[in-house]
C-alpha cells in the first residue's frame, strides 16, 4: 500500500509543490467566501472543493492516516432494507 501521507508531503514540499499549493488554494476557494446565496447547491459545491484541499492539508500535517475514504458518514449505504 502507498504511504499517502508521504506522497502528499513529497508533492507539496518542493518548489513546484509550493506553486501547486497556491494554485490549488485558489481553485478550491480556500481563502474566499463559499456561501452563495440564494443557491444552496453552489454553496455545497464550493464547500466540497474546500473539503478536498483541507483533507490533503490534514494528510500532509499527519492529522489523518490517508487511508480513510471519507470523514463524512455515508448514508447512501443504508437503503432501509
Amino acid at each position: 500500500m502507498i504511504d499517502q501521507k508521504a506522497l502528499v508531503s513529497r508533492i507539496f514540499d518542493g518548489k513546484d509543490g509550493k506553486e501547486f499549493d497556491k494554485l490549488l488554494r485558489r481553485i478550491c476557494g480556500v481563502d474566499s467566501l463559499t456561501v452563495m446565496n440564494p443557491d444552496p447547491y453552489l454553496t455545497y459545491f464550493n464547500e466540497g472543493k474546500r473539503f478536498v484541499y483541507n483533507y490533503l492539508e490534514k494528510m500532509k500535517e499527519g492529522k489523518l492516516d490517508g487511508n480513510r475514504q471519507s470523514t463524512v458518514a455515508r448514508t447512501d449505504d443504508n437503503n432501509g432494507d
